[in-house]
């Protein structure tokens, strides 16, 4: 029972000593150690709250990372020479045109661009390079501009950046102009002067590893604003020798837990003494193996241009290729020393998924001085002679013989297992010309490779002629430094100012077709892709072009109003065409009769290539002309558009009975689960799969869309095979 403790006033106990209030104090202290665990969590997530905050601003780029920077300012025994004064007035002067483009070409000239990699991180790489003032000549303060790539996202956690991202207290900043394209320019209060002898150095942060010198990107170039730019020369060329040689691990690895390490000189020496070593392989081996190979002994034949011919009763033009390169004549017939095409059924082992069409056998039969080919058709017949072409060997068994190739004894079968075998060529990025295309489709053919992917649109150029859209060419397909945005697209990868550059180049409505006839008797599918709704910049400021020339805005592929804020995965802000305009359809329907007409005499189009991939997340999010389509057709967000994007495409290409490929992720929903593919479409879609990394945990995506129903084409290296 507890006892009630009464105090009259006469000794009622001072403040200090009433027992009372020392248990309320107890009390107090113990309820506070009770909650201390909420009060440390509390704490501790509004300490996060603040660390985070923190370094997503500014503040943690600026502070957080910074060099030893040599003096940017005049020296001491120069600034001694001006007044505060004096050097107020030197910053305020404004240099003349003439005198402006003078100081760009010193710097071009003299200034020594030294790049590299501080250190790799999860998320983000620290880098930054260096300028040497090399000359003689101190600069004065203009707003000159030193433009450089870089790979990454260069201010990530700070982007968007319109007024610039700071270098450390060196009052220079950055600003990003678009893709991968970035500008380092001074404020008004950066040094009067540049000496000569002075380094100047930039460091900064992106996101994503940079583990190679091959990440870099050469032709930086500095201008003004009224001047003509120039490339830096210390930066020209392709050779990178301004980019420092990667050692160390911090550098190599693309995280604290990668577990790559980096050859030594000795680590390549064995590795190279191994395969000095190995077994060499026989000289009679073809590439791709063949189905079967039985060699016919010690026995071979030796085929000269005076005496061999080569006989086609079927497959001319493939004996006519064969005959070309051997320098033989054809003839109707000939029992001996001859080379005969013939058309018949090879036969396949049982139940197997080999090609039938591709398949074909040869017989070199050195008793009787002839090499028979037999072929189920013209392609297999192709094959043939390409294998034939890759066994032949200069005789040197009598140099005073006429000189002939020779051939061993043996019969080969072949089909391949893949209907589908390509390579892509992005020449959007990096243009070549047509010759160039040309001898890559040789060597596509000396490899069996039968699907030319030809990569022809992407944000950084378009590369084909397309009559009734001449601004896709005359001004899309060329790349140089243009503030008025009247003649080219900005520089990028590389490509620099001007456009006499790989940037620059497209191929004309006959470059085009004379491709297609020199793939087609190669037995080469040309495939075109025009890249849509991502990485679709190139078409999109072409139709503005046209529409602020024509003020029709019927092609248009922007929602005008539209306040969207994204980013792609190459670092541009504006490369989705929008799905919710009818410019867009419009647009594309005019490109695909394009196509249809240049393939049709030649060889017609059968199978297109959509794209899709990469539509940057938060794409649309604020277009009016979406929010209406939306509303009207239930759709929820971006992934929603998305959808109905490709459904109202692939509706286009089904009416014209086309096969088409979309890029793996434009069928992916938002959990990275294939989209339904409605009954009718399996069979006709195919998707090329380049995102099925194990690192990243995609590793069995390709087996997802194949069990969805789409044709899955692997990708690795800009190399494909579809099963």
């Amino acid at each position: 029972m507890r006892r009630k403790v009464i105090y009259s006033p006469e000794n009622r106990p001072t403040p200090g000593t009433n027992p009372i209030t020392r248990m309320t104090k107890l009390k107090l202290c113990l309820r506070l150690l009770w909650h201390r665990k909420l009060t440390l969590s509390v704490c501790g997530a509004i300490l996060f709250i603040l660390l985070n905050w923190y370094m997503q601003s500014e503040s943690f780029l600026i502070e957080e990372f910074k060099f030893p920077v040599p003096p940017t300012t005049m020296s001491r025994q120069e600034k001694g020479k001006f007044s505060p004064q004096e050097i107020e007035v030197m910053r305020k002067k404004s240099l003349s045109k003439q005198e402006s483009q003078v100081y760009v070409n010193y710097m071009a000239d003299n200034f020594v661009i030294n790049f590299t990699v501080i250190q790799n991180s999860a998320r983000t790489c620290i880098k930054k390079f260096s300028i040497y003032n090399a000359g003689q000549r101190n600069i004065p303060s203009f707003f000159w501009a030193i433009y450089f790539y870089d790979n990454g996202k260069v201010g990530h956690n700070s982007f968007p950046y319109p007024r610039g991202l700071p270098v450390d207290n060196s009052e220079l900043l950055i600003f990003h102009e678009a893709g991968n394209l970035y500008r380092l320019s001074p404020t008004e209060k950066f040094s009067p002067y540049i000496n000569s002898r002075d380094t100047i150095e930039v460091p900064y942060e992106s996101y994503g590893p940079h583990v190679s010198r091959h990440y870099s990107f050469p032709n930086w170039f500095v201008s003004c604003d009224i001047c003509s730019p120039r490339i830096l020369k210390s930066t020209a060329g392709e050779d990178l020798s301004f980019v420092e040689t990667f050692s160390k691990p911090q550098q190599l690895k693309r995280n604290s837990r990668d577990l790559y390490r980096a050859f030594t000189a000795k680590d390549r020496f064995s590795r190279n003494s191994a395969a000095a070593k190995a077994p060499k392989p026989s000289v009679h081996s073809v590439i791709p193996t063949p189905l079967r190979v039985d060699a016919g002994g010690e026995e071979s034949l030796v085929v000269t241009p005076s005496d061999w011919v080569v006989s086609a009763k079927d497959f001319v033009e493939e004996a006519s290729l064969l005959a070309g390169k051997l320098h033989l004549k054809t003839a109707k017939s000939a029992t001996s020393k001859v080379i005969t095409f013939s058309q018949g059924k090879v036969k396949l082992p049982k139940n197997s998924s080999l090609s039938i069409s591709e398949a074909y056998h040869i017989y070199i039969n050195p008793s009787k001085n002839t090499i028979e080919v037999t072929a189920n058709e013209a392609s297999g017949a192709f094959y043939a002679a390409q294998t034939l072409l890759s066994l032949t060997e200069k005789d040197r068994s009598d140099t005073s013989k006429e000189a002939g190739y020779k051939f061993p004894g043996m019969n080969i079968t072949d089909a391949p297992r893949f209907e589908y075998r390509g390579l892509m060529l992005d020449v959007s990025r990096n243009f070549v010309q047509k010759a160039t295309v040309l001898k890559l489709l040789d060597l596509m053919a000396t490899y069996k490779v039968n699907k030319f992917h030809f990569h022809l649109t992407d944000d950084d150029a378009w590369r084909l002629e397309i009559p009734e859209f001449p601004e896709l060419t005359k001004y899309a397909s060329n790349r140089c430094l243009d503030p008025s945005h009247e003649v080219c697209l900005p520089p990028s990868l590389g490509s620099g100012p001007f456009v006499n550059t790989s940037g620059s180049g497209f191929y004309t409505v006959n470059d085009y077709k004379e491709i297609l006839r020199y793939a087609k008797s190669r037995h080469i599918e040309v495939i075109p892709e025009i890249d849509v709704p991502g990485h679709a910049r190139s078409a999109i400021q072409a139709m503005e072009l046209r529409y602020r020339r024509t003020k029709n805005s019927m092609y248009r592929l922007i929602d005008p109003d539209d306040r969207s804020r994204y980013l792609s995965a190459q670092s541009y802000t504006d490369d989705a065409v929008n799905p919710c305009v009818d410019g867009t359809y419009q647009f594309f329907k005019v490109i695909l009769r394009n196509l249809q007409e240049l393939h049709k005499d030649i060889q017609p189009l059968t199978f297109y290539m959509l794209g899709g991939d990469e539509v940057a997340g938060g794409a649309w999010e604020k277009s009016p002309a979406c929010a209406d389509l939306k509303q009207k057709h239930e759709l929820r967000d971006y992934h929603d558009l998305k959808k109905f994007f490709f459904k109202r495409m692939m509706e286009e290409l089904r009416q014209e009975d086309l096969t088409f490929g979309l890029w793996g992720d434009a069928v992916l929903d938002k959990s990275l689960n294939p989209n339904p593919l409605e009954e009718g479409m399996k069979g006709k879609v195919y998707t090329y799969s380049w995102s099925n990394v194990w690192e990243w945990k995609r590793g069995s995506l390709a087996y997802k869309l194949a069990n969805a129903g789409y044709k899955v084409s692997t990708c690795n290296l800009n190399l494909a095979n579809a099963a």
